[in-house]
């Protein structure tokens, strides 16, 4: 069971999370509910993943460890399941979400090739 740690106020996407979704091919609206929703939620793997987000675009971290390990399919899989669980996505929204995800999944369970921005490309 995860455990629930206090919800937080939708704060603004970063541009780690953009460039993720945009990587995704995800419509501007579902990107948005789907940060919304990491950001109401009160469980501890969406609280990570949310913030490993955010920290990654304050730092300025290379984007590949978070790609790699907080942000790695299985994770945002399993945060997406948990935000249906807690009653903040419905079921057909996680579905889209999770078909979008196995779509730029390699056999091995990594993400495909893409390009992403590091920090020295960050104004």
């Amino acid at each position: 069971m995860p455990v629930r740690l206090s919800g937080s106020p939708v704060l603004p996407a970063p541009w780690t999370w953009q460039r993720f979704m945009a990587y995704l091919a995800l419509p501007r609206r579902a990107a948005q509910e789907f940060w919304r929703a990491l950001c109401q939620s009160q469980w501890q793997a969406a609280l990570g993943l949310r913030q490993s987000f955010v920290l990654y675009a304050a730092v300025r971290l290379a984007p590949a460890g978070l790609l790699e390990h907080a942000a790695c399919p299985a994770v945002v899989v399993e945060v997406l399941e948990n935000l249906h669980r807690e009653g903040l996505l419905p079921r057909a929204q996680v579905t889209a979400l999770e078909e979008a995800i196995l779509r730029r999944t390699t056999i091995d369970g990594g993400w495909q090739p893409w390009a992403v921005p590091d920090e020295t490309q960050r104004r």
